[in-house]
């Protein structure tokens, strides 16, 4: 009979809420137990301002907020805590209805796309900028 245990704390580093989850024998949840193995969550959300496309998603996800969750497992025998990443998976709408998916997906891939928007953003403010500027100097030379 497995149970689930979970526990809320903050990241060394960003500071980011870490909700560690893991599922194991309530006897094998006790400190320094040999069979003990834990699994940490983490969960972020990711800014589409744009339609995009991820490798291996297989279509177009529309633009929009996404909440992606990473889990992690601990790595035992160590003097000092490590995790190794596990699986990274993103909530999505489906095609077809008006429902949510978990897609498996390369978090490399996700960070391709994010900086794939980024750069779009980027682009179209530098735009933006520069027909401005060539408006002012246009409107300078008429006067």
């Amino acid at each position: 009979m497995c149970r689930r245990a979970q526990q809320n704390n903050r990241h060394a580093d960003t500071g980011r809420e870490v909700t560690s989850v893991w599922w194991a024998d309530p006897r094998a949840l006790q400190e320094g137990d040999p069979n003990r193995m834990s699994i940490r969550t983490i969960r972020k959300i990711v800014k589409f301002s744009r339609p995009f496309t991820m490798e291996g998603v297989g279509r177009v996800l529309p633009a929009g907020t996404y909440e992606v969750v990473t889990d992690e497992e601990l790595i035992e025998g160590l003097s000092f805590p490590v995790y190794r990443r596990v699986a990274t998976m993103m909530l999505a709408p489906t095609q077809t209805s008006n429902s949510i998916e978990m897609l498996t997906i390369d978090p490399r891939d996700l960070a391709a796309a994010v900086e794939r928007d980024t750069l779009a953003i980027k682009g179209e403010a530098g735009n933006g900028n520069t027909l401005a500027c060539r408006r002012t100097r246009e409107t300078s030379a008429q006067a």
